[in-house]
């Protein structure tokens, strides 16, 4: 197998470039002192063509590095340079090209200003490097390298990595591969930058999409980095993981790292923070031929802060699209010529801000597809992503109409990122696949006759109906087009020459066109013709009639059958008929030698069979019914008073006073019928109970419920006890206690009721005993005040002193002959007893009491 690698050198920071051809072997053999910063990088290649003067093929090289910008200074484009290695023996150097450096980009995670969280790795930097190289064909392929002075490894990896054995001491390779050149393949090239932060015990979706312009297969895997090397040899040597870590567990056991092989979409998750190397391969074939192994190798920068939820993307699946959900990856599904749109809605679920990214693709790209997949509103993200903020959503609407040649296996993608404004800010990421299919046209894509007759009318239309074109372009040689030449169906008289005619048509979509599909038809004097008849079917509803009309030449002669529901003559091109039964018509037409016929249907259509439920309702005035009509397909309510709707089968109804609706229901047919319902609508009768009533035991009393407004025709009472009659507005009422009665008034016919309450107090008499005995024998050992209903009470003992020895709000609470926890000497006391009863009546009581011991 032919490896393909990716490799980036070590960096001399006192080289000089005159000096490597000279030196290279010396520089080999010595130990250099390196920062510790380069936190990864990757590479691919872009074919752009032949040079015509001598044959070679020209390649676009980009190198990637990824660095902590608190250490060494990207390199510049004069340290390094660009190998080509041809795949034999020896592997030796065919081209040498220096670089240029392309850009700097510094990332940094946004946070919103209050925020005053702060990331232990603030900001990543990635420095890109391009360069144009010519090589020779070569049934072998090459193996591309970025070399510095030192060899063919870039060092060294900050020493603080949590994953793998001695990080400080480690650098990594950069390399690609350029399969035998009559393959003529670009590679694919990651496109967005690998600078994932992530909090620790919390989980993000980090795309590691990429671009292939080839339409080759993509298969995404997570893999070892490599480490350092000194001379180019394959295999190259893969670093150590710490004990508990590798590829696919870089997190540790307890981690996750679980990539979409088809997307490169990969969820990450630590529990710990940290440091930790990730490396990302992607193998790409073509027709099972490996052509590349292109590699990203980075660091996710794990630190400890609060977990949040990740803001997420929705899109709208009903326009025209299949859509299958695929771990982070969305694939849509569509044809060559059809129109594919939907909305890309990023929202955050907790409410913060976000912004959408939608990351570069070559379907955004008008000199590679016309037309271009575009974004409403735009800019088009062909350079770099384009960005769009709101508060808590964003939305953004893509289409794309792929033309002749877009067709092809494998999918065309483009990622997608949202970051919310959280503290600390958390993004999420998509990938969109989007598979076109082709359309392949029938071999008889025409459909009509092959012979006709002259001055005859033909009819020919395309024969497939699984996409939805815009318009058609019909042409015709040797007779003309009658009506319009755009739709689906043409119709076309023939001329009075016999020979050969052309029936031809172009299929629009949009900006789309397809190839030209033609028809040979021969033209003769005796044979058959076609009878033109519009419409091709009716739907006739019940009591009502509809026309057929054959084209109309005053040379035929015309004859329908059979004659069922035909109303009027059947030897004219019109025919009026009104079937009870679903029936097929044949027009039969001469012409000379030629004839022609047609057949055509009218479906006999029932009338709606319009149901509403409930039927009649009665409802309490006031209360809202929902009614529900079935039997037709569309709806229209009358009147439109105090309704929701008037044109959906279920509506919610709230008349104030009895009130007729009508439903119109018609068919999918255009069959129309009515229904009336009647809701009857009944008042609420008002009754008064009265002001609550104190009563002695023992004592009866008079209930008067006054009827206020309205009608009833029923009265219960709740609870029944103490009352002579239940079922009456006037009762009398005998409570043993006191007891608070509700009553009820109802219209039985919707059980419209009106509610009220009374309460009788049952009170006795307010008294104080004359003496009481405190020995503990528990017979009157505690002095009470007795009485029923107190609203307000104070109740004071006095000895001959004038000392009070006992006072108390609570009729509850007595005296038990003690002050200050000491026993009362036997003798004469005085009380004072004030206070109101519940029926608002005050009362006070002044006398003398003995305690007996």
């Amino acid at each position: 197998m032919i490896l393909r690698k990716l490799i980036l050198g070590n960096r001399d920071l006192t080289g000089k470039l005159m000096l490597f051809l000279s030196l290279l072997a010396l520089f080999n053999s010595i130990t250099p002192s390196f920062a510790s910063h380069i936190m990864g990088g990757e590479l691919c290649y872009t074919f752009l063509g032949y040079n015509p003067s001598n044959g070679y093929l020209r390649y676009q090289i980009q190198a990637c590095m990824y660095r902590d910008p608190g250490g060494i200074d990207c390199p510049d484009a004069f340290d390094l340079t660009i190998e080509v290695r041809e795949d034999v023996p020896g592997y030796p150097v065919v081209v040498t090209s220096g670089v240029s450096k392309q850009s700097v980009f510094v990332s940094a995670p946004p946070l919103p200003p209050t925020c005053n969280f702060s990331w232990e790795k603030p900001s990543v930097e990635r420095c890109c490097y391009t360069a144009t190289i010519e090589i020779p064909p070569s049934i072998n392929g090459y193996h591309i390298v970025v070399s510095e002075f030192l060899g063919y490894t870039t060092c060294c990896r900050p020493g603080d990595i949590d994953n793998i054995v001695s990080p400080g001491s480690q650098g990594f390779i950069f390399y690609n591969y350029i399969p035998p050149t009559f393959y003529e393949n670009s590679s694919p090239c990651f496109v967005q930058p690998a600078t994932p932060w992530l909090c620790a015990g919390d989980t993000i979706s980090f795309p590691n999409g990429a671009v292939e312009p080839d339409g080759d297969n993509l298969f995404f895997k997570l893999d070892t980095p490599w480490t350092d090397v000194s001379t180019f040899s394959l295999p190259f040597p893969r670093i150590q993981y710490n004990p508990g870590y590798d590829a696919t567990q870089p997190f540790g056991p307890l981690g996750l790292a679980q990539m979409n092989g088809a997307t490169g979409n990969t969820l990450l998750f630590s529990p710990n923070p940290g440091q930790y190397v990730v490396a990302v391969d992607i193998k790409e074939y073509r027709n099972g031929v490996l052509m590349s192994n292109t590699r990203r190798d980075y660091e996710v920068l794990v630190d400890a802060c609060p977990p949040q939820d990740p803001p997420t993307i929705t899109i709208d699946t009903t326009q025209n699209t299949d859509v299958i959900g695929v771990f982070s990856n969305l694939t849509q599904i569509t044809y060559v010529g059809d129109t594919l749109c939907f909305p890309i809605v990023a929202f955050d679920p907790e409410g913060d801000s976000v912004i959408l990214r939608v990351w570069p693709s070559p379907i955004f790209n008008p000199n590679l597809y016309s037309p271009p997949a575009t974004l409403d509103p735009g800019p088009q993200p062909i350079n770099t992503y384009s960005e769009y903020y709101s508060g808590d959503t964003v939305r953004v609407n893509f289409c794309w109409v792929p033309c002749r040649g877009t067709d092809r296996p494998t999918p065309y993608t483009f990622d997608v990122s949202v970051r919310d404004y959280s503290c600390p800010s958390k993004e999420n990421s998509f990938t969109f696949a989007i598979f076109v299919y082709p359309f392949e046209f029938p071999p008889d894509s025409i459909i009509g006759k092959d012979t006709v007759c002259t001055n005859s009318t033909s009819i020919y239309t395309i024969a497939d109906t699984t996409l939805v074109y815009t318009h058609f372009e019909w042409s015709v040689t040797g007779g003309t087009i009658l009506g319009s030449d755009s739709d689906r169906i043409v119709k076309i008289q023939w001329g009075n020459t016999m020979g050969w005619g052309l029936v031809q048509v172009i299929k629009h979509s949009g900006p789309c066109r397809s190839d030209t599909l033609y028809k040979y038809v021969w033209i003769d004097t005796i044979g058959e013709f076609d009878v033109v008849v519009e419409p091709f079917e009716l739907d006739v509803c019940p009591g009502e009639t509809d026309t057929f009309v054959a084209f109309y030449d005053p040379t035929w002669t015309y004859s329908w059958t059979p004659t069922t529901g035909v109303i009027g003559p059947t030897d004219s091109n019109v025919l009026v008929v009104a079937p009870q039964t679903t029936t097929k018509y044949t027009v039969t037409a001469i012409s000379g030698g030629c004839r022609g016929s047609f057949t055509v249907t009218a479906y006999a259509r029932p009338n709606p069979n319009l149901k509403v439920v409930p039927a009649n309702p009665i409802i309490c005035q006031g209360d809202t019914i929902a009614l529900r009509a079935s039997g037709a397909k569309y709806y229209k309510w009358e009147p439109y008073y105090r309704i929701d709707y008037n044109d959906r089968p279920r509506i919610n109804a709230y008349p104030n006073q009895t009130t007729t609706y009508t439903v119109y229901g018609e068919t999918e047919y255009g069959c129309k019928d009515s229904l009336d319902v009647t809701i009857m609508v009944y008042g609420y009768p008002d009754i008064e109970a009265g002001p609550d009533v104190n009563i002695a035991p023992g004592m009866t009393i008079p209930l008067d419920v006054q009827l206020i407004s309205g009608t009833y025709t029923s009265v219960s009472w709740e609870p029944e006890t103490g009352l002579d009659d239940p079922t009456t507005l006037t009762p009398n009422a005998s409570p043993v206690s006191t007891t608070t009665y509700v009553v009820k008034a109802c219209n039985s016919e919707a059980q419209c009721c009106d509610y009220d309450t009374i309460t009788v107090y049952v009170t006795a008499p307010v008294h104080v005993p004359t003496a009481f005995t405190p020995n503990g024998d528990g017979v009157n050992d505690i002095l009470y005040i007795y009485g029923y209903g107190f609203d307000e009470l104070n109740f004071k003992i006095i000895d001959r002193w004038g000392q009070v020895v006992f006072e108390t709000t609570d009729p509850s609470i007595g005296w038990d002959g003690t002050y200050q926890g000491k026993p009362q000497p036997p003798g004469t006391y005085a009380y004072i007893a004030k206070g109101r009863m519940q029926n608002g009546e005050t009362f006070v009581l002044k006398g003398s009491i003995t305690l007996i011991r």
